[in-house]
């Protein structure tokens, strides 16, 4: 430096003054201290076919099949580009390979096309995409992922299939740009600084309190947000996390994971033809975590991570491709932090289950009913090698690992509000520990600023259960309950409040259903429970007669207990009941005597009227 400082003294002057100029534009931009600081322009070129290679030594083997593969020319690309993916033809198969200065070559990569990713079939964000909106080539046939290559101006492909059409002719090449590579020098000290105002290299820290981890936003990162088509779509519930990996470079520098994040997110947008980034959060192999689709890191926003099983679900994908190797420790635990936190927030539990209906995807057929675990992986849901096959055995591990972080976070205040229930023989009532019959309406008493919404949930099995009712607005109301559709005995509604802040609160109110009336005597003996831990009362409520028990064992039964004991000669049972009505009586009857037909004949009355004559248990047995 000091030899170049004495020979153009000038020169350095004036890149001084330049700098310090930069500084000053970058530091005080002229919409004020809040307003976005430029980052570098994604460039996307579309190369239309690549000629063949001519010659003897154009047909070459396919490093991943036998299929006899077209080569392209070594060819210098309109750009520089650090990212690449491909339209093909369908059924073709194509690996490409790149250099800096047409030289040296990298290897040859693999592309995926089975990636399963994208909107649910149907959905508007679907038939976007399938209409071609957005769609940068506008090219038929199948698109692959995008592949991080970090620097490049030097394509070369290779591509084997079935048909006329698996020539390299045939194929498109998506480059994008979306680092700078084309910008000058001092442009590209000015997109350093850039992300250093934004904090893109040194994000918030995290908020001990709710376990939130530290997300670097989509400001900090550089989305345009021009790119998106509308608004966000959400679910109203959230039910499972899917894991994915990108399935690109594992090269890339902590300095260059925005850049890549700002590719994929032109690929998706430019190239798929979808409304946003597919993704909800993005984990580079450093461990940072950055926010995925727009629309609030705390909802349930519908994403385009895995196409039939996006609603109620939110995606993670981590940087790189892990079918050879697991992702680095850092971005391992920055999944641990990510998804207990986003879990904890939603009331999921690490370690459950739940059942999703597809909407049509590689795997499932629209409509069937899938029981996945509460943190899947994207091979789970669709007919995908995601998210690596070094990775996806490590589930079971991440699923244990986030429950023990979700163990140490902060339980919830009590909630202040309580589940409240009328019907037509009372007035308003706490719910708690109250026993009830017929229709009843309940309804939560919550009136706090800030209320959102309140979910409700009957009997919830699990953390993971989906409420029966959510209301968005007050009165916040779960409804009318027929308690004699429920069977008699203990019930649980809960609710769940959640605030415009992102915090919750819930609260369980137990109750008792009384609508059957039940009574078991034990005729002649006392009172006892039976191997099914049914409660007998003692032998009362009898008209004369005389108790007797024996001790021999009774065949046809598995509860002898019951049958040992009898009254004799009794001249009925008097039993009181709740209310008029209509009620079952059933009778159970042992012979413990006599030994041949005929000798015991009887018959039974029930409220004056016969309903049982003639009755021989030795001959029906």
């Amino acid at each position: 430096m000091p030899l170049l400082a004495s020979r153009q003294p000038s020169l350095l002057r004036i890149a001084a003054v330049m700098l310090t100029a930069m500084v000053i534009a970058v530091l005080l931009p002229a919409g004020g201290a809040n307003a976005a600081p430029t980052v570098p322009d994604v460039v996307g070129r579309n190369l239309q076919g690549l000629p063949s290679a001519d010659g003897p030594g154009s047909d070459r083997q396919l490093q991943r099949g036998g299929d006899i593969a077209r080569v392209s020319q070594q060819v210098r690309t309109p750009i520089r580009f650090s990212m690449v993916g491909f339209t093909v033809p369908p059924g073709a198969q194509l690996d490409f390979r790149t250099s800096v200065d047409g030289v040296r070559w990298t290897s040859w990569q693999q592309t995926t096309t089975d990636g399963g990713d994208g909107p649910d079939p149907g959905s508007a964000e679907a038939r976007q995409a399938a209409q071609g909106a957005g769609h940068a080539s506008r090219a038929p046939g199948v698109i692959t992922a995008a592949m991080w290559v970090g620097d490049a101006s030097y394509l070369q492909t290779r591509v084997a299939g079935e048909g006329r059409r698996a020539i390299p002719e045939q194929v498109v090449a998506h480059l994008i740009d979306s680092g700078g590579l084309g910008r000058s020098a001092l442009d590209k000290t000015a997109d350093a600084l850039g992300a250093a105002w934004r904090g893109a290299t040194t994000p918030a820290p995290a908020q001990a309190a709710s376990g939130r981890p530290a997300i670097v936003s989509r400001q900090q990162w550089g989305a345009d947000e021009s790119w998106r088509r509308y608004g966000p779509s959400y679910s109203s519930t959230l039910k499972a996390g899917i894991l994915h990996h990108t399935a690109g470079s594992n090269t890339y520098t902590r300095e260059q994971s925005p850049a890549v994040l700002r590719g994929d997110y032109y690929y998706h947008t430019k190239v798929n033809g979808w409304s946003d980034l597919g993704y909800n959060y993005v984990i580079d192999r450093y461990g940072t975590v950055y926010e995925g689709r727009y629309g609030g890191i705390t909802q349930n926003v519908l994403g385009a991570h895995s196409g039939g099983f996006n609603t109620s679900t939110f995606g993670v994908s981590i940087m790189g491709n892990f079918s050879d190797g697991l992702p680095p420790k850092a971005a391992r635990d920055a999944v641990v932090r990510l998804v207990a936190w986003r879990q904890h927030l939603a009331g999921i539990d690490p370690l459950g289950t739940t059942v999703l209906t597809s909407a049509g995807s590689s795997r499932y057929s629209a409509g069937v009913q899938v029981r996945l675990n509460t943190l899947a992986g994207h091979r789970d849901v669709s007919a995908t090698a995601c998210p690596g096959d070094a990775l996806y055995p490590q589930m079971s591990s991440l699923r244990q690992r986030i429950a023990d972080r979700e163990a140490q976070f902060a339980k919830p205040a009590p909630a202040p509000f309580k589940l409240l229930m009328a019907s037509r023989d009372t007035g308003t009532l706490s719910l708690q520990g109250k026993t009830v019959r017929g229709k009843i309406f309940v309804w939560a008493d919550q009136r706090a600023a800030g209320t959102r919404q309140v979910a409700f949930w009957l009997d919830r099995r699990s953390p993971a259960a989906a409420p029966q009712r959510v209301a968005q607005s007050q009165p916040y109301n779960f409804g009318r309950l027929d308690t004699r559709a429920l069977t008699d005995g203990g019930h649980t509604i809960t609710a769940r409040v959640r605030r415009s802040d992102g915090t919750a609160a819930e609260v369980t109110a137990s109750f008792q259903v009384q609508n059957r009336f039940t009574v078991r005597i034990d005729t002649g003996g006392g009172a006892h429970k039976d191997r099914y831990s049914r409660k007998w009362s003692a032998d009362s409520r009898y008209l004369q007669g005389t108790a007797h028990v024996v001790n021999s064992r009774i065949a046809g039964t598995r509860i002898d207990g019951v049958y040992r004991s009898r009254r004799v000669d009794p001249r009925g049972y008097r039993i009181r009941v709740p209310r008029p009505g209509r009620y079952e009586v059933r009778l159970h009857f042992a012979e413990l005597y006599y030994t041949r037909a005929g000798q015991r004949v009887f018959g039974a009355l029930a409220e004056g009227r016969r309903v049982l004559g003639k009755l021989d248990l030795v001959a029906e047995v």
